[in-house]
């Protein structure tokens, strides 16, 4: 009867009770060697979005953009979107920390809060785990196969 009552809703997002699987990121680590970012701590927002305007506005983004306009896209989009926000020191690692990728992912960003110019974001695509390498004046994304 449940599965009759959401037969409409088909061409649509999957309704939460019948999302059982996150359809993207689980896990993530962060490795940060002491010279990462200057030597100074640095902010790394895991962006995941459920709603195509809000993922036109934040793709075209780079991360300088995104930290400086973050307030604005939270009043813009009360909806359609949610992050995780970490503060990484140098030399800090922390291991695989729950990430629950929501059901009706329509992409997901990591946006790392640098010093300087440069985009500083990764596109994340359907790996379920993986670690962020930061490195003195930028970061490396490595995907867990699996």
């Amino acid at each position: 009867m449940l599965l009759l009552a959401s037969l409409p809703l088909a061409g649509c997002k999957t309704p939460k009770i019948l999302c059982f699987k996150s359809s993207g990121l689980g896990t993530l680590a962060f490795n940060s060697t002491d010279a990462s970012n200057g030597g100074r701590a640095v902010t790394i927002d895991l962006v995941f979005i459920t709603e195509k305007p809000v993922f036109q506005a934040i793709s075209k983004m780079k991360a300088r953009d995104y930290f400086t306009n973050h307030e604005q896209l939270e009043r813009d989009f009360p909806k359609g979107y949610r992050f995780t926000q970490w503060q990484v020191q140098p030399g800090q690692y922390l291991e695989a920390t729950a990430a629950h990728a929501p059901c009706n992912l329509i992409g997901a960003y990591i946006f790392v809060n640098y010093r300087g110019e440069g985009e500083f974001r990764q596109r994340l695509g359907k790996e379920k785990r993986g670690t962020l390498v930061l490195g003195e004046k930028d970061f490396k994304w490595i995907p867990e196969k699996g």
